[in-house]
């Protein structure tokens, strides 16, 4: 089930301009979508490649 409702309304898109949202410069800019804004696929991304594994062996003393 759904955390959030998706999609664009026309009282969605009024309430993120009347927040300011996209609008400013520089220090005082709201981006218009933030993290939590978009819903996610819910899947995890594996990124492939990198340092290898590292393997450590004990020897007894």
């Amino acid at each position: 089930m759904a955390k959030r409702k998706t999609g664009w309304t026309e009282k969605k898109i009024a309430r993120y301009y009347k927040e300011g949202r996209g609008q400013g410069e520089l220090a005082s800019y709201k981006p218009w979508l933030r993290v939590h804004d978009v819903p996610s696929k819910g899947e995890p991304i594996d990124l492939k490649g990198g340092r290898p594994p590292v393997y450590t062996t004990y020897f007894p003393i």
